[in-house]
């Protein structure tokens, strides 16, 4: 009855997560500032032969590769990441399973797949939903690996490349990544002591499957991890960010349901080593990131699973305690409340897509007066936002602050408080946005 019911839950879940991002794609919603970064360094890469953002992880552009070679249509694009979100709800699925059992896999992807804030960035081109999907599957086949009493099988190199992947699309994990390798130690310990071979060739695959990173990093910057300091530069830095994973209203954050239960799963004292573990391991990739960029919620889904998985365990063993008929109506009434969470999981789908139509109307009107303006030839524009514009526009776009126009090529400038630069001349208006043609690039900011 009770698997039955978690089934249950597993699907109507994925219905909701299915629905939300097959209307995300097929309704060309603009692409958001980090996909245009990623689509743009993709693009450049592709006609010029190097990379227009050296911190862009060479992964997002294997990801965005396809969309871009079909044209560079928001529904182009979005393909890939459609699929890399499902493989991370099976990779949460697998890792909740191997760890727990089924039917904590069942509920945790119920509840995961139907939450607003997962909807919000499922089938987006993003890197943390595609990384996150390598991780917990390193993590599905480390953990009952390092649970045998007779040690590690020689399948736990397959860890290796699903790690390294991860890398490879989002550089930003390699802290994760750290601290995976740290709780193999806390968990396995003894088995390692027993066959440790099988440990030491998946940690010579991966640092193999590193080398052609770190050979580009000293070929760009001339330091091994050159390209690391250069991506971690990148993120803006806000004090309060720690802060905001706990003080901002966790249920908008999170959502309905996962909210109370991530609770559950960092306060929860468990019996379980492993899931000590990973309560651990959440709190430091929270904490880390927190510390050094600001809060947004698709930074640390990674956590969230682990914390989730926790909060489930140890709400279902709560609820296994009580009376059979009562236990029937906690099922019955989380099966509500999961069902309320679909809910608000699909209005909010609905109004974000509408948010970042209204939002980027401006920048794609510009980007399209540029566009028309240019006929084809080169082209540059400064702005102060500037991957959307530049993904559209197709003219690599500078910030007014901190770059110079060229010389070489027709440029413009983009303002919206009126001061354009010398020599300006305004030939498109949309808004309060104003379009100019810059006579003097070379010299104007």
């Amino acid at each position: 009855m009770q698997l039955r019911l978690a089934k249950l839950i597993a699907i109507g879940g994925l219905l909701v997560w299915l629905a939300n991002a097959a209307l995300w794609s097929a309704s060309s919603v603009p692409l958001g500032h980090d996909e245009a970064r990623y689509a743009s360094d993709t693009r450049h890469l592709l006609d010029d032969g190097d990379k227009r953002y050296i911190y862009v992880p060479v992964g997002m552009n294997a990801i965005a590769m396809p969309g871009v070679l079909a044209g560079g249509d928001e529904r182009a694009l979005r393909i890939v990441p459609f699929i890399a979100t499902m493989m991370f709800l099976f990779a949460a699925w697998q890792f909740a399973r191997r760890t727990v059992d089924a039917e904590c896999a069942c509920w945790l992807v119920g509840i995961l797949a139907g939450a607003h804030p997962f909807v919000m960035y499922s089938g987006q081109l993003l890197s943390d939903l595609p990384s996150g999907a390598c991780l917990l599957g390193a993590l599905a086949i480390l953990i009952p690996e390092l649970r045998r009493d007779d040690g590690p099988r020689y399948r736990l190199v397959a860890v290796a490349p699903l790690l390294a992947a991860s890398f490879y699309i989002r550089y930003g994990s390699c802290v994760t990544i750290a601290l995976i390798g740290a709780a193999a130690i806390a968990i396995g310990c003894r088995g390692i002591a027993r066959r440790p071979l099988p440990v030491i060739a998946t940690c010579l695959v991966f640092g193999t499957l590193l080398v052609p990173h770190i050979a580009d990093s000293i070929r760009q910057t001339g330091s091994p991890l050159g390209i690391l300091h250069e991506s971690a530069s990148v993120p803006q830095k806000i004090p309060a960010g720690l802060a905001d994973y706990f003080l901002t209203n966790p249920f908008v954050r999170y959502g309905v349901l996962v909210a109370p239960l991530i609770v559950v799963g960092a306060l929860s004292l468990g019996r379980d080593r492993v899931l000590t573990v990973l309560q651990i391991v959440a709190a430091g990739q929270i904490l880390v990131l927190g510390v050094t960029t600001g809060a947004h919620t698709r930074f640390i889904y990674f956590a969230v699973v682990m914390l989730l998985v926790v909060g489930i365990a140890t709400t279902r063993r709560a609820i296994m305690r009580a009376p059979y008929r009562t236990r029937i109506a906690l099922a019955a009434a989380a099966a509500g409340l999961v069902v309320s969470a679909w809910v608000v999981a699909i209005v909010v789908g609905v109004v974000m897509r509408e948010r970042r139509v209204d939002y980027t109307v401006a920048t794609r009107l510009a980007a399209n007066a540029i566009r028309g303006d240019a006929h084809g030839e080169p082209c540059a524009a400064s702005a102060s936002a500037t991957t959307q514009l530049e993904w559209y526009s197709r003219c690599p776009v500078v910030t007014r602050r901190s770059g110079r126009l060229p010389a070489d090529r027709r440029a413009y400038a983009v303002v919206t408080d009126g001061s354009a630069p010398p020599g300006a001349t305004i030939f498109y208006a949309p808004g309060q946005v104003q379009v100019v043609r810059v006579a003097c690039p070379g010299a104007c900011r």
